[in-house]
């Protein structure tokens, strides 16, 4: 019996004692949150969210914590980190927590691409009230909302929608440099399907990003209509565009470019080397490992961080020396 009320005595020492830091760690929240101190923010979050729920009654701890967190940078992202985190009974009230946090954020006027990309996440979950209001916000005129016309159609392009994929054309069209660059990089990157027609109109743009961006959209998009004009492009005066090109055409199974990637790897020419492995890091392949290990020790420090960047993913020792020496330098 007495072994048993030690064991209590001791268990109750540890809640009070972790209830005392929750106190001490949402006063010092609200403090960095009135400065605006987000980084402060996000430390101080990552502790109360860590807190066991089943020795301290942190309900309300953790939802201060997470309101606090929708005005950081990433946001949208803390939703899906924090309800993969927390301890499995915590996951259903969190998840709801997450949600209203995501119509706070979709509610707000911040940054243009923030609601689109609350809504997005929230019609991904089956919300069809939240799959309206990004509709709506994707055909809006109005002075307030023309900014956040074109992230609200790359987020219902990217959810299927085949009217926001034409108007996504029709926008890059128009030749608007910034937009068409920021619709063929989102393509790219998520593997938003463009009509074959229009990412191969846009591979002459005279304009240099433009042509680059196109180059990139069409590999990742699969566009195989591009390989004739992409071999061309490996002769492009800009090496990014050529970088591009070659790595479009290893995705798209063509020989020329996986052979000139190899062939850059072990090249005099560093930013084309660089390139090279970035290439063949998003494959299985190991043969860009040998040729970036010796840049570790090249004399230019932004070429020994964007190899150490690389190699820390399979290569931490080694190249987390390269990443502390930069550190430490002045």
């Amino acid at each position: 019996m007495v072994s048993v009320l030690l064991v209590w005595s001791a268990a109750r020492a540890a809640g009070a004692a972790q209830a005392g830091s929750v106190e001490l760690w949402l006063g010092e929240l609200h403090q960095a949150r009135s400065a605006r101190n987000w980084q402060r923010v996000t430390k101080l979050a990552d502790q109360i969210l860590g807190v066991d729920a089943a020795n301290v009654d942190a309900t309300g701890a953790k939802i201060t914590a997470l309101l606090a967190m929708r005005q950081t940078a990433a946001a949208v992202e803390t939703y899906d980190r924090y309800v993969a985190a927390v301890h499995a009974d915590d996951r259903a009230f969190l998840g709801e927590i997450g949600r209203a946090t995501l119509w706070d954020l979709a509610r707000s006027p911040g940054e243009a691409a923030v609601r689109p990309a609350a809504l997005e996440r929230l019609a991904r979950e089956g919300d069809a009230a939240a799959l309206a209001d990004l509709r709506a916000l994707a055909k809006s005129s109005s002075r307030d909302n023309t900014s956040q016309q074109l992230p609200a159609n790359l987020c219902l392009a990217a959810l299927g929608e085949r009217t926001s994929i034409e108007w996504l054309v029709a926008r890059a069209g128009e030749h608007r440099t910034n937009d068409t660059v920021m619709i063929l990089d989102a393509a790219a990157a998520r593997q938003i399907t463009l009509p074959e027609s229009a990412v191969v109109g846009l591979l002459d743009d005279p304009n240099p990003v433009v042509r680059a961006s196109a180059v990139r959209a069409a590999g990742k998009t699969k566009a195989y209509g591009s390989i004739p004009k992409l071999r061309q492009l490996l002769n492009d005066p800009i090496p990014l565009v050529r970088l591009n090109a070659a790595a479009g055409l290893r995705a798209l199974g063509d020989v020329a470019g996986e052979r000139l990637l190899a062939q850059w790897l072990t090249g005099e020419v560093v930013e084309l080397r660089i390139g090279a492995a970035e290439a063949f890091v998003e494959t299985n392949s190991r043969e860009w490992i040998k040729p970036m290990k010796a840049l570790l020790d090249d004399e230019n420090p932004i070429s020994r961080l964007r190899a150490a960047e690389l190699l820390l993913r399979t290569d931490a020792d080694s190249s987390w020396r390269v990443v502390v020496d930069a550190l430490r330098d002045p």
